[in-house]
């Protein structure tokens, strides 16, 4: 998705969006814990070890950046606001996508006090640019919270063709 001339997809006088690295793991976690808050989920409920274990996985999967990227927003002289992040999955090929590469899209948050302000867009279509740019995925998939349904819309994603079900192990 090209920007428009002229026409930013978020507030770049006081942000810049940008790829994360990993010096930017811990924003990482903390959007992920942000995210999971407006979710319903206590996210102090084993607090450090999950925390440990997420910024973990975002340090392996940042070691293949042709399956995984993340973009954040970073205040101009301040720290990150917002991030969307963004892996390849390899599932059994079919005649509509004989690779099997599939995309996830994830981590989609924005820290409260900077929402509406475009961070999220901006780093969810620098997001989608990769995705078509530098993978072979051929479809994205993403769950929405109710907050993100209009962003996401806006950006072309719609209801999957078969409706998604899951079961959840108690372990």
């Amino acid at each position: 998705m090209s920007r428009p001339e002229g026409a930013p997809w978020c507030d770049t006088e006081h942000a810049e969006v940008r790829r994360a690295g990993r010096a930017d793991i811990a924003q990482l976690v903390e959007l992920r814990a942000q995210m999971l808050v407006a979710m319903g989920t206590d996210v102090s409920v084993d607090g450090a070890r999950w925390r440990s274990a997420a910024a973990d996985w975002f340090a392996r999967r940042m070691d293949d950046p042709s399956t995984f990227a993340a973009y954040v927003a970073q205040l101009s002289g301040g720290g990150v606001v917002s991030g969307a992040v963004g892996a390849c999955e390899s599932r059994a090929p079919s005649p509509s996508n004989p690779l099997g590469v599939h995309g996830h899209v994830s981590n989609v948050c924005t820290m409260p006090g900077y929402r509406h302000r475009g961070y999220a867009r901006g780093c969810l279509v620098e997001l989608i640019d990769w995705f078509a740019r530098d993978t072979q995925a051929l479809v994205l998939d993403l769950s929405a919270t109710g907050d993100g349904v209009a962003l996401y819309r806006s950006l072309g994603f719609g209801p999957p063709r078969f409706e998604p079900m899951r079961l959840a192990f108690e372990r």
